[in-house]
């Protein structure tokens, strides 16, 4: 399979234009004290339906405008915009030099601001390798966080235990 198929295949999979944004994206939409929003779901648009007021960041342009508007960025790449898309281990481990601003916003949103993340498994390398840098630089002293899982907890692997543990 292509590409170019697989991305058909995989927003085929999922009928976004079907899809209403729930509670959970309308109290994250209004929730006042959110700097941010970054997510790493990059195959449907229900934040985006529910943050209509919020800067949509898929591309590191997207952060040149300037205004008092709070950030919806899609980490790994929009429904919108396959070439965004961060899927494979090559574009994960390019992250960093090809959307070095978006990078630099999320350390420093995560370095200034409690985060809460919901639904994550906590074994995204992108996601890891963000804040172990940042975990190693700011020495423990950055901002608690809470995580949300649902279903079965993940068997983490070494390397996320003990970044979680540290935590």
């Amino acid at each position: 399979m292509g590409r170019g198929r697989l991305r058909d295949a995989l927003r085929e999979s999922i009928a976004d234009g079907a899809l209403v944004p729930g509670e959970a994206h309308e109290a994250l939409a209004s929730y006042d004290c959110a700097a941010a929003i970054v997510t790493t779901n990059c195959l449907d648009t229900l934040l985006d339906k529910a943050c209509t007021r919020w800067r949509r960041v898929v591309v590191d342009a997207d952060l040149s405008a300037s205004g008092n508007t709070r950030d919806l960025i899609y980490l790994h790449g929009h429904r919108d915009f396959s070439d965004s898309w961060v899927m494979t281990r090559s574009q994960y481990e390019d992250f960093p030099r090809q959307k070095p601003v978006i990078a630099s916003r999320v350390r420093q949103l995560l370095a200034q601001h409690p985060w809460l993340v919901v639904g994550f498994s906590m074994s995204d390398a992108n996601f890891h390798a963000i804040t172990r840098l940042l975990g190693n630089e700011m020495r423990g002293h950055q901002p608690l966080s809470l995580v949300l899982m649902t279903g079965p907890r993940p068997m983490p692997s070494v390397n996320t235990g003990e970044l979680w543990a540290s935590r």
